[in-house]
């Protein structure tokens, strides 16, 4: 049977192309982060929003953004290897379960394009998100 994931992964791959899906990142929340309080640029910013989740998939090699990682609920919540299984980043949610650390660093993607930043500029912005996305990406390769 094939599950939801690889349904949407299916939808994300057409003719050998990748197509966009939609951002599971809150444009209000890029809008805060921004402190921008006008609603002119609202079209823009879901676009910029969209490339950068874009690019933070590609970077982790994932389809889907992964979940935050709850707290540590002691010993008995974990199974005999001391693992919740059902923790790992590897599952996915909606934007209100997004790690915070990819949630940023998608944020921190979007502002950069968002201002304009040069290419060496965009460059440093770009390795500062991939600190934040480091811990979830999946076959980093050599």
């Amino acid at each position: 049977m094939e599950s939801d994931s690889d349904a949407t992964s299916d939808q994300a791959l057409r003719g050998g192309r990748f197509e966009a899906l939609p951002s599971k990142i809150s444009a209000v929340g890029l809008k805060a982060y921004l402190r921008i309080t006008h609603n002119s640029d609202d079209d823009l910013l879901e676009d910029l929003l969209d490339q950068a989740q874009d690019e933070a998939l590609a970077f982790m090699n994932r389809s889907e953004l992964p979940r935050a990682l709850p707290a540590y609920r002691g010993r008995d919540k974990f199974d005999s290897n001391g693992i919740d299984s059902n923790a790992w980043p590897d599952a996915v949610s909606d934007s209100n379960d997004v790690a915070a650390s990819v949630r940023g660093a998608i944020y921190l993607l979007a502002q950069g394009m968002y201002e304009g930043k040069d290419a060496a500029e965009m460059a440093a912005v770009r390795r500062a998100a991939e600190v934040k996305l480091q811990p979830y990406r999946r076959c980093p390769g050599v």
